[in-house]
């Protein structure tokens, strides 16, 4: 049985399960709405970068061309690609070359730049110097800050419908028309320092479709692979917990099941448990209280009952009217006696006898003790209620006489039961006298007075 302590701790235990099941399953409603809701899921994996992800295949596929002899730098996001001015480098000029990437989301263009590394940089104007620390780089890395002059600018435009169909949730209708793709072509715009320098990048760099869309949902990709992680979590912990709320609500059941209180799961749940303790407790001790008093005035009566068939029975011998003497012997031949009929006759029976000593009444009490037991038995009987009565009392003497009377009737059953036993057990082939009986019957002592 848990104290007062114990309860409020249980309590606290079953709130916080409840509190991380709710929680629990909000989080698990709106995760699987970040996840599955692609509105909600799109601008949760934010813009698609469309630009970044052709200007960086553009950046492998020139390295690519160059046979990775040169630096490939993706420098970022840059709004300005202006055409080049004659700068009058020529090739023998040219320590190396490196190529240098921007690109615009907005302006949907990707830029490329193709540096010259001057010999003698003293010589130019309009130098720039790139570090290694400035951007991505494909291909050789560079050790050290370069200062560069450029020498050839190609910028490419893409269309928005073209742009629409690397999204992840566009489905592109294949094959596609030459109209469309035509419309879907980029433009390219170009512009040299200096015609006489030739380039390998000037070729046209073809890029795979499906690369550049799965690069552009790489991103998505990974937010819903987390998504699905934390989905996946989140899916457990409310059978986890709701199993610990199972495991609580058992222990509680059992707890209030000693009140004889029944608790159902739902009101375990949206109840408080201290409250239902207490009102189970003391609807509990209320009704043992109950049971007890019941029992009191059940024992009670009982005891009544039993003091008035033994005065009835003890009167009996005295009673000179023939029609009274009748009709108490017809209220005492029935197994339980009416209770009402009895004090009736027992208010009749004292009118009849008339006012009696303490002495005289408990004398009466006593004769019906004479058809139960030996005289060698009742004189020793009467012996112990005389000398109760002048030590204690009345009530004391009559409550003995009452109690011996129930003793002796409970002997006298044993004995003819014990009787028919054995008259009727296989190993008795006759049945046994009237001496032997008389001879068992009688040797039972009565109990010597306290």
């Amino acid at each position: 049985m848990l104290n007062v302590g114990q309860v409020e701790q249980f309590q606290r235990r079953k709130r916080r399960s409840i509190v991380v099941l709710v929680t629990s399953i909000v989080l698990l409603a709106a995760g699987c709405a970040l996840r599955f809701i692609p509105r909600l899921n799109d601008r949760l994996s934010g813009r698609p970068q469309y630009l970044r992800a052709l200007t960086l295949l553009t950046t492998r596929e020139v390295a690519r061309v160059s046979q990775y002899g040169s630096p490939v730098v993706l420098l970022g996001e840059d709004e300005r690609c202006d055409p080049l001015q004659p700068t009058g480098i020529t090739e023998d000029q040219m320590e190396g070359m490196l190529y240098l990437f921007t690109y615009s989301e907005r302006n949907r263009f990707s830029c490329m730049t193709a540096a010259a590394i001057p010999v003698d940089s003293s010589k130019f104007s309009g130098l720039r110097t790139i570090r290694p620390e400035d951007g991505w780089t494909e291909g050789p890395r560079l050790l050290r800050p370069a200062n560069v002059l450029p020498v050839l600018r190609t910028m490419r435009v893409y269309p928005a419908e073209y742009l629409r169909l690397l999204h992840w949730r566009a489905r592109p209708w294949l094959p596609i028309s030459e109209k469309q793709v035509q419309a879907l072509a980029s433009r390219r715009y170009e512009s040299a320092s200096d015609a006489s320098i030739s380039l390998d990048t000037r070729a046209d760099i073809t890029l795979d479709f499906e690369q550049v869309r799965a690069l552009v949902r790489e991103r998505h990709d990974q937010l819903n692979f987390q998504l699905s992680l934390m989905l996946v979590f989140l899916g457990a912990m409310p059978f986890c917990v709701a199993g610990i709320l199972l495991l609580q609500y058992k222990n509680a059941f059992r707890h209030l099941q000693q009140y004889e209180q029944r608790l159902t799961f739902g009101v375990f749940v949206f109840h408080d448990l201290n409250d239902m303790t207490s009102a189970a407790q003391s609807k509990h001790i209320a009704r043992q209280m109950e049971i007890k008093t019941q029992q009191r005035t059940k024992d009670a009566l009982h005891s009544f009952h039993q003091e008035l068939e033994l005065g009835l029975r003890s009167a009996l011998e005295r009673l000179h009217d023939a029609d009274l003497r009748k009709r108490v012997q017809d209220c005492l031949s029935v197994p339980l006696p009416d209770l009402e009929k009895m004090k009736q006759l027992g208010e009749e029976v004292k009118e009849c006898l008339g006012h009696k000593t303490p002495e005289e009444r408990l004398a009466l009490l006593l004769e019906s003790l004479k058809d139960l037991c030996s005289p060698e038995e009742f004189g020793t009987y009467q012996e112990q209620a005389s000398m109760m009565l002048h030590k204690s009392g009345f009530r004391t003497a009559r409550e003995f006489a009452v109690q011996t009377h129930t003793e002796l009737k409970l002997r006298a059953k044993q004995a003819e039961e014990e009787a028919e036993t054995a008259v009727s057990g296989p190993d008795t082939p006759a049945t046994p006298s009237a001496t032997v009986l008389t001879g068992e019957y009688k040797s039972l002592k009565p109990k010597q007075p306290g």
